[in-house]
Order: C-alpha cells, then sequence, then structure tokens
C-alpha cells in the first residue's frame, strides 16, 4: 500500500510542478494550479500515515519475535511492498479429526479426564477399604554370654469400614460429578466455537479468494483509463479536473485491490490458527 501511494505522490507532484509553469506563464487558470497542489498535499499526506502504520507495524513485529528492530527490517527488506502469495488451492472443508490439534481443545479433553478421575476417586472413597500393614526387622539376643541374631516380622490386615460421616462422602462424589458436567460442557462449547471459527475462516477465504480477480479487472481497467486522462491532458484536450477524478478511480481501485489481498493472506492465517496450527500433543498427554 505505501509503494502505491508513494507512486501516486510522485505523480502528482510533477502534475503540480507542470501546472504550476503553465499557471505562470498564463496558459492555465490559477484554480487549477491550487487543485493540483492540493492533490499533491493530499497524497503527500497519505504517504506519511501509511508510514506511521508501517512503522507501527513493525514495532508490534519486534515485540512479537524478540528480534532487534535493524536485524527485522534487514529480513523484511527483500519483501518490501509485496505480500505474501498463498498457495493456489482450494479448501473445501476441514475434517473435524484435524480440531484435536488444537490446543485449547486437547486442554479441555485433558480437563475431562482429570474430572472424570475424580469422581471415581470420590467413589472409591465411599466403599470398604482392605489395608495390609506389617514390619520385618533384625534382632539380637544375648544369652550365657552369647548373641543370637535374627528377624522378626510382623504382619495383619487391617478394614477401613465409612459408617457415618455426615453424608460427606456422597457430597464429595455429587461435587465431582458436577466438576465431571462441567468440563464437558465447557469441552462442548470450546468444540462448537472452533467450528464456528474454522466455517468463518473458510467463508472469509472463499470470498477473499472469488474477490481478487474482479478486483485485478478493476484496477486494470481504472489504470487504462488513467492513462487515457493523463494522455488527453497532456494534449490540451482534457481537463485537470477529470484527471484528478480518474486518479483517484485509479487509486482507489488499486487500493482495494491491495485491500483483497491482504483479506486472503489474513484468511489464510487465521484458517491456519484455527485447526490448531503445527501444534502437537506430547506423547504422554494422548496415551491413557
Amino acid at each position: 500500500m505505501l509503494a502505491v501511494y508513494e507512486e501516486d505522490a510522485a505523480s502528482l507532484q510533477q502534475t503540480a510542478d507542470l501546472v504550476g509553469q503553465k499557471v505562470r506563464a498564463g496558459f492555465d487558470a490559477p484554480a487549477n494550479g491550487a487543485l493540483a497542489r492540493a492533490s499533491a498535499a493530499e497524497a503527500v499526506n497519505r504517504v506519511a500515515a501509511q508510514q506511521t502504520e508501517c512503522e507501527l507495524s513493525v514495532r508490534q513485529l519486534v515485540q512479537l519475535t524478540a528480534t532487534s528492530e535493524p536485524a527485522l527490517r534487514e529480513q523484511l527488506l527483500p519483501q518490501r511492498a509485496r505480500l505474501p502469495q498463498p498457495s493456489s488451492f482450494e479448501v473445501a472443508a476441514v475434517p473435524a479429526a484435524v480440531l484435536s490439534q488444537r490446543p485449547d481443545l486437547a486442554a479441555a479433553e485433558r480437563n475431562i479426564v482429570a474430572a472424570a478421575a475424580e469422581v471415581g476417586a470420590a467413589q472409591a472413597d465411599r466403599f470398604p477399604r482392605l489395608s495390609l500393614s506389617g514390619s520385618i526387622g533384625r534382632a539380637s539376643i544375648r544369652s550365657g554370654g552369647q548373641t543370637f541374631d535374627g528377624t522378626t516380622w510382623s504382619f495383619g490386615p487391617g478394614l477401613l469400614m465409612p459408617l457415618f460421616d455426615g453424608g460427606r462422602r456422597r457430597a464429595n462424589v455429587d461435587a465431582a460429578q458436577a466438576r465431571y458436567d462441567g468440563a464437558m460442557a465447557a469441552y462442548r462449547e470450546r468444540a462448537l466455537a472452533a467450528v464456528r471459527e474454522v466455517e468463518e475462516a473458510l467463508l472469509r477465504l472463499d470470498a477473499a479468494g472469488r474477490r481478487e480477480a474482479d478486483a485485478e479487472r478493476a484496477a486494470q481497467g481504472y489504470g487504462e483509463f488513467l492513462a487515457a486522462a493523463q494522455t488527453q491532458w497532456q494534449v490540451g484536450v482534457g481537463s485537470l479536473l477529470d484527471l484528478e477524478q480518474a486518479r483517484r478511480a485509479a487509486l482507489a481501485a488499486d487500493a482495494g485491490l491491495i485491500q483483497v489481498r491482504r483479506e486472503r493472506v489474513s484468511a489464510w492465517v487465521q484458517l491456519y490458527k484455527t485447526v490448531g496450527g503445527a501444534w502437537q500433543a506430547d506423547d504422554d498427554t494422548t496415551t491413557r
């Protein structure tokens, strides 16, 4: 976008200089000179505003990538005034299994597993527990001037039966079950949100792809119209007002084309994010 604005500003400045010479020579009206200067100033203003946006974007990238600004600018320099070109293939649908690699869904799934384990532990706490306790040790006995070494041991079972606890264990089971139900509800909500996000990304990607061809034709047509208007003005058969109108239309068409391409790139990035990107769960979290 900045390259388009800079090119437009340079062209308008040349026009303003030429019109100023014609006005001073008495071959053109002062109003046309004022119009040319205003158009050139407006173009410079657009360039300054776009430069500010670019600088802000660079600062954000420095923060996100933890890279020094000079190194980042050096990396970006070869791609200046160029948008990334996504692959030309179409994505009609995304398999549901792909959503399992989303970190938020994986975390929600592990919350369900943890809640289910809590329910099982709370239920087990309500039943009798049989335990086996004992000890093994060494002992020595001295008798008649002699010492006898040996091993002693003792083992015994123990049975713990919950009889009267005022409903505490039952309440623990109910609380664990409620946490499990909450984890399940959170997982369903997150899964529905993931499906919605993928559908929206697919819709934006398809719309941007269909709009890009029309935007290219519009930019080409307005560019040809601007070239014709420029020629007519140079030979004296066209007015400066007509030239400025043609220039504004061509500029708007170029900006529209760039915007559509940016939306297409953003749609690809959004789709990549909604399906989890390159994140993969560790082996110890996927095994059960």
